[in-house]
């Protein structure tokens, strides 16, 4: 279902931005909506940066040249 919702926003938004590729930051990205949403964006071609609490935690994200992972914990 999550990913349905992200695939009729990126269909809303065919925006097409000339020799700069779009980028978004996720939060939370290795949770099971944060995978998903993080899966739709690199599947559209974005640049993630993705952020995870854990070393470990990130190992539920797929492996991908536009996918930068970041280790932090923001829960304080």
């Amino acid at each position: 279902m999550y990913y349905a919702l992200c695939k009729a926003y990126f269909s809303l938004q065919k925006i097409t931005i000339m020799n700069e590729q779009k980028k978004v930051i996720i939060t939370g990205a290795s949770g099971g909506l944060g995978v998903v949403v993080t899966e739709a964006f690199l599947k559209e071609g974005w640049k993630v940066i993705a952020f995870v609490s854990s070393e470990q935690s990130a190992g539920s994200l797929p492996a991908n040249e536009n996918l930068e992972i970041h280790v932090a914990d923001l829960a304080d």
